[in-house]
């Protein structure tokens, strides 16, 4: 009986997963929609920090935590060229810098 509970739990983890891989994608294929239009770059970060700081403190640490790993992982991209090669690049020298803060942002 255990077995199938397990099996019950482990299939809605891969649902909500798979809904979670969804939803990120949507927002994000949003936000390069807008910076994909040009006269909407400038007031991006404006719009991204006012909305970051209108949420939940806890999530606005959670939400940093996270964006340390996409930069750490971005920066170990094996492959980049002069389209994003600069990015790659401030990506490294973040995560370098990133080290002497190494577990400064728990989950409150």
């Amino acid at each position: 009986m255990a077995k199938i509970k397990l099996q019950g739990f482990d299939l809605e983890r891969s649902r909500q997963a798979a809904k979670t891989r969804k939803n990120i994608g949507a927002a994000l294929d949003t936000i390069f929609n807008e910076l994909n239009c040009y006269s909407n770059q400038d007031n991006l970060a404006d719009i991204l920090i006012s909305n970051i700081t209108g949420q939940h403190r806890t999530l606005q640490q959670d939400f940093w935590r996270v964006m340390t790993g996409v930069i750490t992982g971005y920066g170990e991209l094996a492959y980049a060229d002069g389209r994003n090669e600069g990015a790659v690049n401030m990506c490294k020298q973040i995560t370098a810098a990133l080290e002497q803060y190494d577990g400064a942002l728990p989950r409150i």
